[in-house]
């Protein structure tokens, strides 16, 4: 997210969204935080990111995985809860993204001494 144009604060927008992935995010819950009716925050979001907020949800959930994968033991269960996915969802985003499960992924990138 970039926060070069007028309108509410992107930055502080995703702070807080980053720190709230674990939570069911809704575009409603987003667009409450910068005092915006969903619809409008929705327009207002992917016109200023590219993107809309449930790709950017998506995505910041699956680099946030990656980082799991990579530096904790975690079972991929709580892998998801701690990303705010279920487990099948987790798979099915994360494979789709980088074209490997996240077992497989974890397996190959895993920094803990294995």
């Amino acid at each position: 997210m970039d926060d070069t144009t007028d309108g509410p604060d992107l930055v502080t927008l995703r702070d807080w969204a980053l720190e709230h992935l674990r939570e069911p995010l809704t575009v409603a819950d987003l667009a409450r935080q910068v005092h915006m009716s969903p619809r409008t925050f929705a327009r207002w979001f992917a016109a200023r990111t590219g993107t809309t907020p449930h790709q950017w949800l998506t995505s910041q959930r699956l680099i946030l995985a990656q980082e799991l994968l990579e530096r904790t033991s975690h079972g991929i269960e709580q892998v998801a809860a701690d990303c705010g996915l279920a487990p099948m969802m987790l798979r099915r985003h994360f494979t789709r993204r980088w074209g490997i499960t996240p077992q497989a992924y974890r397996h190959r990138f895993s920094q803990l001494a294995g």
